[in-house]
């Protein structure tokens, strides 16, 4: 991973809370934020700049990002 120089892309999450990550057709990164929980939650957004897709808010770096119960989030870079 490092050499590769991955590691900086991957958020420091913890259980309940998992991170994927891919790319669409139109070649733009997209986060898969996963919570598996029925309590809720939050995370600080660890990207520059990304667009939900399912709600159409916007996060910048440090942003918090509330995670609700089994909650499913999916972010675009801009």
């Amino acid at each position: 991973m490092e050499d590769a120089e991955l590691v900086d892309e991957i958020p420091a999450v913890e259980w309940p809370i998992v991170i994927k990550n891919g790319e669409n057709s139109l070649g733009k990164k997209l986060h898969y934020i996963l919570h598996y929980s029925q309590e809720n939650n939050e995370l600080n957004c660890p990207y520059d700049n990304v667009n939900d897709i399912l709600t159409d808010k916007v996060y910048k770096k440090g942003d918090v990002i509330s995670l609700h119960d089994w909650d499913v989030i999916i972010l675009e870079e801009q």
